[in-house]
């Protein structure tokens, strides 16, 4: 299962993860994908983010379990982490 969390983001994108996730709440996405799928779709949200931000968990098959992969969090203070 992933789950990927995305903050101002193009409505492309969006409209991309909706085709694969389920979307529980805006720019909340979850689903169970492939190792593939997956990976295709984390290169998806890296590629057209924009000036938005992402983050995401069961990205990968290494992930250790309660890690989260944060990507271009522009508005969030280290503090907060």
């Amino acid at each position: 299962m992933i789950v990927i969390v995305l903050t101002v983001c193009p409505p492309k994108l969006r409209g991309h993860l909706t085709r694969w996730l389920f979307e529980i709440s805006p720019g909340v996405y979850v689903g169970k994908v492939g190792a593939r799928v997956r990976e295709l779709l984390w290169e998806q949200v890296l590629d057209n983010i924009g000036g938005g931000g992402a983050g995401g968990h069961g990205l990968s098959r290494r992930q250790r379990a309660g890690t989260v992969v944060p990507y271009a969090w522009s508005g969030m203070a280290a503090g907060g982490l």
